[in-house]
């Protein structure tokens, strides 16, 4: 602030070991064999029976006092270096320092640690298969992106979403930050639009869709939805048109689609 770096009287004195007597808006601060006296609205400190001229005044800032930090180069010696990238001040006594965080910090190194990761911060996907975020085709919104540290230095990264219930959901992703764009671009698992707009259906087909059903009629994309990818297609020519069959193998069973000009026709 005003090309000067203001540090909390509070905090910093009494990490560095001082003690502070607060009277009215005067700070009496005994620093070891010294006394330093601050007041709010001055740009004068008194260290013993001196005065010193600060770099600017001692003043409230987001509900604490603070003093401009060349106050303490002044006092003790102690040198005060600014990071602009993370808006933090590393106060450095002897061998050891002191971090002191503004309001934007924690932000920031977040931010930081991301990377290009903070870009999908907001942006709003729609669900396609993990129901466990929300009902499938709703919207969820991207709150965070958590990076938790594990064995040997390695990373976990998990999405907070909101979903359209207003609930606070999360969805592990995996051990690497490509994994979490590979996720949201993969449209098996989210779409980036709203599917329903997008596709103009009918609401009783969207009910069979998320239902998991299929029915004649519907089409390759509609069945792709409801059932998602076969097993294997093959594909033939009639003099009907271009003739498509689907089948699906599980534990289950095997189940067959047959399409006849992208529309089902026939269900085995």
């Amino acid at each position: 602030m005003d090309g000067n770096v203001y540090l909390p009287v509070q905090s910093v004195f009494k990490t560095l070991g001082a003690k502070i007597d607060v009277k009215g808006s005067s700070f009496e601060i005994q620093f070891g064999d010294d006394s330093i006296t601050l007041k709010k609205g001055s740009a004068v400190a008194r260290l013993n029976n001196k005065e010193l001229k600060l770099k600017g005044k001692v003043q409230t800032i987001g509900g604490q006092t603070v003093f401009p930090a060349d106050l303490l180069r002044q006092a003790a010696g102690i040198q005060v270096r600014w990071d602009a990238e993370l808006k933090q001040a590393k106060v450095l006594v002897g061998n050891s320092s002191i971090l002191v965080e503004s309001k934007d910090t924690l932000a920031l190194i977040k931010k930081k640690e991301l990377g290009n990761l903070a870009r999908f911060i907001g942006k709003s996907y729609w669900i396609n298969s993990d129901t466990s975020l929300g009902q499938r085709f709703s919207k969820v919104t991207i709150l965070d992106i958590k990076i938790e540290k594990i064995k040997y230095g390695d990373r976990s990264y998990s999405i907070i979403f909101r979903n359209a219930k207003g609930k606070t959901v999360s969805a592990y992703v995996g051990g690497a930050p490509s994994s979490v764009t590979e996720m949201l671009a993969d449209s098996n698992q989210f779409f980036s639009s709203d599917p329903y707009k997008k596709y103009n259906w009918s609401k009783s087909t969207w009910n069979k869709i998320i239902a998991g059903e299929v029915a004649l009629g519907m089409n390759i994309t509609q069945v792709r939805l409801a059932w998602g990818d076969p097993s294997s297609i093959t594909y033939e020519t009639s003099s009907k048109g271009k003739i498509e069959v689907w089948v699906y193998a599980s534990s289950a069973g095997i189940r067959a689609l047959g399409f006849l000009n992208g529309k089902l026709m026939a269900i085995y």
